[in-house]
């Protein structure tokens, strides 16, 4: 019998052209099972302890982006790995869980320090970088000739004597500012903050003024710049430093893999590009218009509306978001080949029987609304067939997909062949795969006949992708309740 999760390490890859790493199959919508030790080369997979920031990975627009996610897909790619990960909301415990075996490797524009090194291994260094002060300048700056700048903020280091200083415990700006104030003896306070509250959010608190000056790297702090037009990131507080990722001590293969990788790579044509996504002249002006959204945990620009219609059918609206995701990438005015129309792809028929008109569906509001209430209509088709409540919405995402007919039939199906007509992933979907095939949908059970089960067993598959991530995302932000279950695959 074929399993239907390692099916899925091979098939998405090819299918999924969204990601470009292999997309592995999702069981369920919460994993509550612990990850286990983790054996790289017989797993197939690269699990990663992430930092959730504009530097390292973010959610914009539904897709996941980031300088160090772009270069772990870059590295999975090309080593034949499935790359997973587990966006840690609070980054002063990423290393202590690295070393307890909770993953393969932690990423976050992790500086490399004698410390850090007693307690894990780092790989050869990704980027080189060094600290610099981040100040808010002087009100009325635009006004001010550069000599009365000067004097209004801090030129030196030195000059932060009796200044407070804002830095997240744990981090290596907390251990330099400490060094740096005992080296020199000066008064300077310094006032750890918690990792619940992220360099992102650490920055706007300087730029909205309830701060006065923080610590970042350069190559981040160069983005913030372009984000905010009141901060200045010129006075440097540290020489180079090197940036790297962890692994635990002794993970000698994967150690030597992403060596002669990097080797093989770092400044390649494709690394530099994707460095100057990122870090040069002009990625704050790709990433200025959406960085508020990134920071403040919006999904997209129709969150407020998916939430309302989410909250009216009673689901979660991470995963309503997930579909117009899947959908449609959020805008409003697409068009299918086959006549779906807007946000949901709704056919004109269908969105008639919820009190929609065809000249109506590009209009966001009547579109989720329409959406929804199909969605509604489904749940309650299937709560009166299978009882498990995550199964339901397998099938409803099956059937919003492929229609309820599509789905009866891998269900009878499934049940002819010996699985469970009541269980999507390895049993109905496996049906589901085989109904692009002449002898199963030409078989007496099947009523509906052809499909291209692909289509629909992918489509499932991608919405709950989706999904983990913005659960990962929101709780990486700061927004809604945690859930240390969910893992991030990519």
């Amino acid at each position: 019998m074929i399993n239907l999760h390692n099916f899925f390490k091979i098939a998405l890859a090819a299918v999924v052209l969204t990601l470009s790493c292999k997309q592995p199959n999702q069981g369920t919508l919460n994993e509550d099972a612990q990850p286990e030790k983790i054996q790289l080369i017989s797993k197939g997979e690269l699990v990663v302890l992430m930092s959730n920031n504009i530097s390292s990975y973010y959610v914009l627009n539904g897709q996941p982006r980031g300088f160090e996610y772009e270069m772990l897909k870059y590295f999975c790619e090309d080593n034949g790995l499935l790359l997973q990960l587990k966006v840690m909301r609070e980054w002063e415990f990423m290393l202590d869980s690295l070393d307890a075996g909770k993953g393969d490797l932690a990423a976050g524009n992790i500086t490399v320090t004698k410390a850090r090194k007693e307690l894990v291994d780092f790989s050869p260094e990704i980027l080189r970088t060094r600290q610099v002060l981040v100040q808010r300048l002087p009100e009325g700056y635009k006004k001010l000739t550069k000599k009365q700048r000067q004097a209004r903020m801090v030129s030196d280091a030195l000059e932060l004597a009796g200044k407070k200083v804002h830095v997240n415990a744990g981090s290596s700006y907390y251990d330099r500012l400490v060094n740096f104030r005992d080296e020199n003896g000066i008064d300077m306070d310094i006032v750890p903050v918690g990792g619940e509250i992220g360099t992102d959010a650490l920055i706007r608190l300087l730029a909205d003024g309830d701060i006065d000056y923080t610590v970042l790297d350069e190559n981040v702090a160069r983005i913030h710049a372009g984000v905010y037009n009141n901060i200045d990131i010129s006075v440097p507080m540290s020489l180079s430093q090197s940036i790297a990722w962890a692994l635990p001590k002794g993970h000698t293969e994967l150690a030597d893999l992403i060596a002669s990788w990097l080797e093989k790579n770092k400044g390649s044509s494709r690394y530099n590009a994707i460095y100057r996504k990122y870090f040069g002249s002009t990625a704050q002006l790709q990433i200025k218009d959406n960085y508020l959204s990134i920071v403040s945990g919006k999904i997209s620009p129709y969150d407020n509306l998916i939430k309302k219609h989410a909250d009216y059918i009673g689901w979660d609206w991470l995963l309503l978001a997930a579909m117009i995701n899947k959908e449609s990438k959020f805008n409003p005015n697409i068009e299918s080949p086959f006549g779906a129309v807007g946000l949901m792809q709704l056919l004109p028929a269908t969105a008639e029987r919820f009190g929609v008109m065809p000249t109506e569906l590009t209009n966001p509001d009547l579109n989720i609304m329409a959406g929804s209430r199909f969605i509604q209509y489904l749940d309650n088709f299937w709560y009166k067939r299978i009882t498990d409540s995550t199964q339901v919405k397998y099938f409803v995402l099956a059937s919003y997909n492929a229609g309820p007919g599509h789905v009866l039939d891998a269900m009878r199906l499934a049940e002819k062949h010996g699985l469970d007509p009541n269980l999507w992933f390895d049993n109905v979907a496996l049906m589901m795969l085989k109904k692009s095939e002449p002898s199963y949908y030409r078989d007496p059970v099947v009523k509906s006949g052809y499909c291209n089960g692909m289509q629909v067993v992918v489509y499932v598959t991608k919405v709950l992708d989706y999904y983990q991530k913005y659960q990962e995302f929101i709780v990486g932000v700061g927004v809604g309740t945690p859930n240390t279950n969910l893992a991030v695959i990519m």
